[in-house]
């Protein structure tokens, strides 16, 4: 019988996002291994990362870099059209990943971003890891775009929280998916003009994505409250991500096993179809 791919689906969220290595951290303790990856914004860095051969302990260390890496890329021109050009991310994602593409990682993976001129979202699934996924965590107002293949793409998370129809048009039989944001919370008073960007980008991505994070088996959502621009004692993050996933361990097991009861009665049905057709020739 062949075996069923376990797909996890890891959503936009910015610093709340590094809670996905506690979620990778808690399910590689109990012994499951994702078949397939989709990631959106720092879901697609996270992902992208794992998918490539990093383990948990290398990502945290990748994660912890990134607050000093923006502080130092900060740059405010009126006509640019980010308040950070990203240049140094980039630099950190290329000296951990490499010239990695998608075709070298270790699991299938795939992430999500929005051209935009043609407003529309693109799924990334083959060329080099690295610029794909600085494409896909390109928050509006706060990053530059990307120019790849001459097209200019912003966060994914715009038009995609989580990418769950898109794992399971790769094949995944059961879902795993991590909201790193959650349902909109009353919050604080935003201040200065990057949290104001922010708190629009809250407010339209919740009234976009909350009738479509349908279609998982497992939807993860770790309790977090930080800014998504906070990127300082991320340890807390992590944790909030390892123990929502250890609290549904027993239904994600449950989940598994039902898929593979379900993928086990298929070819039960299969065979015993096949045998029938023999016998009637």
């Amino acid at each position: 019988m062949e075996k069923i791919k376990i797909g996890l689906a890891l959503g936009a969220g910015g610093a709340r996002g590094m809670c996905h290595v506690g979620v990778l951290q808690a399910l590689e303790e109990n012994g499951i291994t994702p078949d397939l990856i989709t990631g959106s914004s720092m879901g697609a860095v996270i992902g992208g990362a794992y998918a490539s051969g990093l383990d948990v302990e290398h990502i945290m260390a990748l994660t912890r870099s990134v607050n000093n890496h923006l502080i130092r890329d900060l740059h405010i021109r009126l006509k640019q059209l980010g308040i950070f050009k990203g240049r140094r991310v980039e630099k950190l994602f290329n000296r951990h990943i490499g010239d990695a593409t998608f075709e070298d990682c270790k699991i299938p993976f795939a992430c999500t971003a929005v051209d935009v001129e043609s407003g529309k979202l693109k799924l990334f699934t083959e060329g080099h890891l690295w610029k794909a996924i600085r494409a896909s965590m390109s928050i509006p107002v706060a990053f530059q775009p990307v120019e790849i293949d001459g097209r200019l793409y912003m966060d994914g998370g715009v038009l995609c929280r989580i990418p769950i129809a898109q794992i399971r048009e790769m094949g995944a039989d059961v879902v795993i998916a991590v909201d790193a944001l959650g349902s909109l919370s009353s919050g604080k008073r935003p201040n200065g003009i990057l949290d104001m960007a922010l708190r629009f980008y809250d407010i339209l991505d919740w009234a976009y994505s909350r009738h479509r994070l349908q279609g998982a088996d497992i939807m993860l959502t770790p309790s977090v409250e930080r800014s998504i621009m906070d990127f300082q004692k991320v340890r807390p993050v992590i944790d909030a991500g390892y123990q929502c996933t250890m609290d549904q361990m027993t239904e994600i097991k449950k989940a598994v096993a039902a898929a593979e009861e379900k993928k086990l009665s298929e070819a039960a049905a299969k065979a015993a179809e096949d045998a029938t057709n023999s016998a009637q020739l």
